[in-house]
Parts: structure tokens; C-alpha cells; sequence
């Protein structure tokens, strides 16, 4: 039996697929991050439909460009939403955005930056080669949302250390951030 989606019961990829085909009904705009320590380059994409009221964010690995087809398997939803509701104007609505996206841009900066010094300690208190995985699709054990599509991995401990965030509007400031280790024994959450 092939169960039909319900009205309302989307799942965020097929929204994304549905976004791309109905190209007429949403906008999407794209910022680089780059020169970061682990991911190197970033791509944020802003998306927007006239039928969701916000702007969902979206994390992909590399520089993406105007006119890239980007999948939704290479694309991270991250759950801080620019909200531009109390713009009055266009004016407003472009500052309202240079503010939250820039508070976005360093809370990534910020992420890639913690895992980055965070490296050398791992691997000198477990012994074992912290790896960098970078990826949409990884498996992670996480509390809360990851913010970048990359994890510290020690293999042979079965360790796991990523960046998460607090799911907010980017209206509210930079989303709080953490660091989430988890290992076979134990998971721990850093702050």
C-alpha cells in the first residue's frame, strides 16, 4: 500500500522539491561564507514561498552561484528563519535582512571556528584521528539541530562532536550554538 501525503503533513524536502517546480511562488537568494577553517566555503540559501510566511535557511558545502541547481541531498535545513515581518517598507526589508544575515554568517563562522580548535584537544584526550566529515547525509545523534555540515569523528572511539542551534528567527539575534559529543558510552552537550 503507497501511503498519499495528507494536506499539511510536507516533509521539508518535498516543500523544497515543490519550491523548485513552482518557481513562480517562491524566491530564493544565496550568501558564500568563506575562508572557514573545516567546511572552507559555504553557501546560505534563503528560501522563500508565498505559502510558509517566513524565509527558511538552508546550509550547502562549497560556493553555489545564481543559476546552480543545488539538491535537496546536499542541502542542510537549518531552523533560523530570517524574518522580515516588521519591515514597513522595501528599505526596511533590505536592512531587516543585512542584519540577520549577517548575524547567521557569524553564528557559522563562530561553529566552524569552535570545531576547528576543538580538533587538536579531541585527538591529544582520546588518542585516536579526529576526522573531518563533511556532509549533508551524515549520521548524527544530536539533541538539537546541527548547524554545518560538518563532524569532528574519531572512528576507532566511535566519537562524534558536532555544532547544533537553537531553532529561532534570526530577527531575535545570533541563534545560541553549541557543541554536541556523543560517543558509544556517553553523549555529552557543551555550551
Amino acid at each position: 500500500m503507497i501511503e498519499q501525503p495528507r494536506a499539511g503533513d510536507d516533509s521539508s524536502e518535498e516543500l523544497l522539491r515543490r519550491a523548485l517546480l513552482d518557481s513562480e511562488a517562491s524566491a530564493a537568494v544565496a550568501m558564500r561564507v568563506e575562508g572557514l577553517a573545516l567546511c572552507e566555503e559555504l553557501t546560505v540559501i534563503f528560501h522563500g514561498r508565498r505559502d510558509l510566511s517566513t524565509i527558511q535557511t538552508y546550509v550547502a558545502l562549497g560556493a553555489h552561484g545564481s543559476g546552480d541547481a543545488v539538491s535537496g541531498e546536499e542541502l542542510l535545513r537549518v531552523p533560523c528563519d530570517l524574518d522580515l515581518a516588521e519591515a514597513s517598507d522595501r528599505d526596511e526589508a533590505e536592512r531587516l535582512y543585512r542584519h540577520q544575515a549577517c548575524a547567521l554568517r557569524d553564528a557559522l563562522v563562530a561553529a566552524d571556528t569552535v570545531l576547528a580548535v576543538w580538533r587538536e584537544p579531541l585527538a591529544e584526550m582520546t588518542a585516536a584521528l579526529i576526522e573531518v566529515d563533511r556532509g549533508v547525509l551524515a549520521a548524527i545523534d544530536a539533541p538539537a539541530p546541527r548547524l554545518i555540515p560538518v563532524a569532528l569523528r574519531a572512528a576507532e572511539c566511535r566519537l562524534s562532536v558536532v555544532a547544533v542551534c537553537t531553532a529561532r528567527t534570526l530577527a531575535e539575534g545570533r541563534p545560541p550554538l553549541g557543541s554536541r559529543a556523543s560517543s558509544r558510552r556517553s553523549a555529552t552537550s557543551i555550551r
